[in-house]
């Protein structure tokens, strides 16, 4: 059936199997059978592993000499990439063909995988030219091809998956299509760990923040340098937004970010005067929420040198910051 292949109790399907003894005939006869379309080309392994063919055929032959593996699995791995299996999707341990291929000292099989263009990098590059319509053409490849679900939410080298681009760009109808076809809202990028409301704010796009907020994004999920959506939705001053993650009450208005700032201490810094004034008044307490400083938001505002810091800084002592 297309929604489960058949695997053995390893977790491998025999397309895997055959992937892993390098065994290129069994693969035509499989392939001729059920078509260069057919999802088993993009299985994983179901062993926890989350591996795909071009995976296992890297792995191949682990007790040979380097090169003379790397002879045997090179007809293997380009047989692979004209089926059209993704050669750089993410297993379990976040590693892709290439990474394995450097780690097995296959120098020539992780320069041709280095060359190839993954279905998440041309969904990727459909985002960042802002066209809605060969988005879709992409997502619907991928579907019929049955590698949806495994490259969707699949990372470019810079980590970040086409969901993460389209929220930084600001490009709504993308975000509303990829949603669609079920990227993953709550998943976050390799190098910074955020999340997609967290690039949305971070970039200044108030309508897809909005829209994310709508779609269940967490606003309480946090990046790795411990700063959440609010922190980018205070430092561009997005008030609606402040007004509707402040809605959460789990959102604790405490959190620092990497340089120890509050999400209020940022709004004071930038001078942003509404985003401050919604702030303390659906968080009274906040005005005497400490940075890791132990510093309270009016040493951010009467250090600010904006033209708003004074305005900012009475507006605190009136809601009984302690000064």
């Amino acid at each position: 059936a297309k929604e489960s292949a058949r695997t053995d109790a390893r977790g491998l399907t025999c397309l895997h199997i055959a992937c892993l003894c390098l065994q290129i005939e069994s693969i035509r006869i499989i392939v001729k059978r059920v078509g260069t379309r057919s999802p088993l080309i993009h299985a994983l392994t179901s062993d926890g592993q989350q591996q795909t063919p071009v995976h296992l055929a890297v792995q191949a032959r682990p007790t040979a000499p380097r090169s003379e593996a790397e002879l045997a699995i090179l007809p293997m791995i380009r047989e692979l990439l004209l089926l059209g299996a993704d050669a750089t999707a993410l297993d379990a341990n976040l590693q892709t063909p290439e990474t394995l291929a450097k780690k097995l000292s296959l120098p020539g099989v992780a320069e041709v995988l280095s060359n190839v263009e993954s279905p998440a990098s041309k969904l990727t590059r459909a985002v960042l030219a802002c066209d809605d319509l060969a988005v879709r053409a992409q997502l619907e490849d991928m579907k019929v091809t049955g590698s949806l679900a495994a490259t969707i939410n699949g990372k470019g080298r810079d980590g970040k998956s086409a969901l993460h681009h389209a929220c930084a760009e600001g490009f709504l109808p993308g975000v509303a299509v990829l949603l669609e076809y079920e990227a993953d809202v709550a998943d976050t990028d390799i190098s910074l760990g955020g999340h997609s409301l967290w690039w949305a704010t971070r970039h200044g796009r108030g309508d897809v923040a909005a829209f994310l907020c709508r779609k269940g994004a967490n606003p309480s999920a946090r990046a790795k340098d411990g700063s959440s959506a609010l922190h980018g939705a205070c430092y561009k001053g997005l008030t609606a937004i402040v007004e509707t993650l402040l809605g959460h009450r789990a959102l604790d208005t405490s959190w620092t970010d990497a340089e120890g700032l509050t999400a209020l201490d940022l709004a004071c810094a930038q001078g942003h005067v509404s985003t401050v004034k919604s702030f303390v008044i659906a968080r009274p307490d906040s005005v005497n929420d400490c940075n890791r400083a132990s510093e309270s938001p009016l040493f951010a505002a009467v250090r600010g040198t904006t033209s708003k810091a004074m305005e900012i800084s009475e507006l605190l002592v009136d809601e009984d910051v302690d000064p």
